[in-house]
């Protein structure tokens, strides 16, 4: 008998780990998370929930989960079809939420992600 290799799309895998669908698809772009495009659509085994990456990221997440990243403003930009400046721009007017690190630089909040202006902007996958 063999054991049938059991799937899951970025949304299911989002769902189970807490991680936003964008930050998944950029995972597997970034082969952090491996993943098979089948009919335009990331496949991810489900055996990946396991990994050591995977487990660190979840591990790491208190209370909300949309709070598991936060994003540079060159990575929020390559997500979305804002440039850099209108990254920066949008954080200054409040219309994008994030935090300067204590390296100085300023994060983009993954929960923008679930806005309704944000996800008129972001990039297919």
């Amino acid at each position: 008998m063999t054991d049938e290799i059991k799937y899951l799309t970025a949304k299911e895998f989002s769902k189970i780990t807490g991680i936003p669908v964008p930050a998944v698809n950029r995972l597997l772009r970034d082969r952090k998370v491996t993943g098979e495009k089948k009919s335009g659509k990331w496949l991810i085994r489900e055996s990946e929930l396991k990994s050591p990456f995977v487990q660190n990221i979840t591990n790491s997440v208190s209370g909300d989960p949309t709070e598991l990243r936060s994003y540079s403003t060159a990575e929020f930009s390559k997500m979305t079809y804002l440039t850099e400046k209108g990254v920066l721009e949008w954080l200054k007017n409040g219309r994008l939420s994030g935090e300067i690190n204590a390296l100085s630089e300023q994060r983009v909040s993954a929960s923008n992600l679930d806005s309704p202006d944000i996800k008129r902007l972001l990039r297919k996958t």
